[in-house]
C-alpha cells in the first residue's frame, strides 16, 4: 500500500471515530439533559489515554530488586 493510500485511509478512520464520539456524547446528553456531555465524553477518553500512557511509560524502566532489607 502506498503511503498516500494508507494517509487517506487513516484520516478517514479518524473522522469517522470522531463523529461516532459526538453521536455517542450527544445521545448521551439527550438522556441525562446534560449540555456539556459530549465535551465531558471527550474529558473522560483524554484521561483513560493519559493513564494508559502513564502505565506504558512506567513499565519501561528497569525494576531493581530490593533483597538487602
Amino acid at each position: 500500500m502506498h503511503f498516500s493510500q494508507w494517509q487517506l485511509r487513516h484520516t478517514a478512520t479518524k473522522v469517522s471515530s470522531v463523529s461516532f464520539l459526538i453521536d455517542l456524547g450527544r445521545k448521551i446528553s439527550e438522556r441525562t439533559g446534560e449540555p456539556l456531555e459530549v465535551q465531558f465524553l471527550f474529558q473522560r477518553i483524554s484521561v483513560l489515554i493519559q493513564r494508559f500512557n502513564s502505565v506504558l511509560f512506567h513499565e519501561t524502566f528497569p525494576v531493581e530488586d530490593d533483597t538487602d532489607t
